[in-house]
């Protein structure tokens, strides 16, 4: 079933990834616009403590084998036993401190924000890697997003035919632009209608740096 990430905390649509690609899986942390709650890539939690009760099982045996050898004298191989255990002591810590990061929640869109019209993804981007802060032009970006997705869910849904269209909204110092593109056979006059109303959407006080806003709905008429 599609579904889009939301803060676990405030249930706000907007996050932000944030910070270096994680040593685990390669993905990246979000961060809520709204509240600033720190929040982990959607991942699959069932692998994490089947990596984490691995990574205890083999801890004591490789440290283990690591000091019988180390007896014996064959100290080469003890190394390795030894840098197996660490190995593991460190992965282990990885895991723990991801597991304890709270993971945000998914809402369904299998029928958001029509039963014809499907929000499958939406990314949000800062032109400029800067602290996120409260910010008085967070609260109507999100009115701007919902308006858009309900906008997108009532033009799009008017006509007839199977594709995708992508939405990208660029907010900076009172300007906005927009741009759609597609794949498949869209119904121009919808497009049209819906490029039509988002631009009739009020602006509001915007941020220095650009805020990027990138909607993908599949439609399926």
């Amino acid at each position: 079933m599609p579904s889009v990430p939301i803060c676990s905390n405030c249930q706000f649509l907007l996050l932000v990834k944030v910070g270096s690609p994680s040593p685990l899986d390669g993905r990246r942390a979000y961060r809520c616009l709204s509240c600033r709650a720190p929040l982990q890539p959607l991942r699959s939690r069932k692998f994490l403590y089947f990596a984490l009760g691995l990574a205890y099982i083999l801890l004591l045996p490789c440290l283990g084998v690591g000091i019988f050898l180390a007896v014996w004298g064959w100290y080469r191989y003890a190394l390795l036993g030894v840098m197996g255990a660490f190995t593991c002591f460190t992965a282990a810590t990885v895991i723990r401190q991801v597991l304890q990061q709270p993971v945000p929640n998914t809402l369904p869109t299998d029928e958001f924000p029509h039963p014809l019209v499907r929000l499958i993804e939406l990314r949000v981007r800062l032109e400029d890697e800067i602290e996120i802060k409260p910010s008085s032009w967070v609260a109507p970006l999100g009115e701007l997003v919902s308006e858009v997705i309900e906008s997108a869910g009532r033009c799009l849904s008017a006509g007839r035919g199977a594709y995708k269209v992508c939405l990208k909204i660029k907010i900076q110092e009172g300007k906005r632009e927009l741009s759609l593109s597609y794949r498949g056979r869209p119904v121009e006059s919808a497009l049209n209608t819906l490029f039509d109303e988002i631009d009739r959407i009020p602006t509001f006080l915007t941020p220095a740096s650009a805020v990027s806003i990138e909607l993908w709905f599949r439609v399926k008429v």
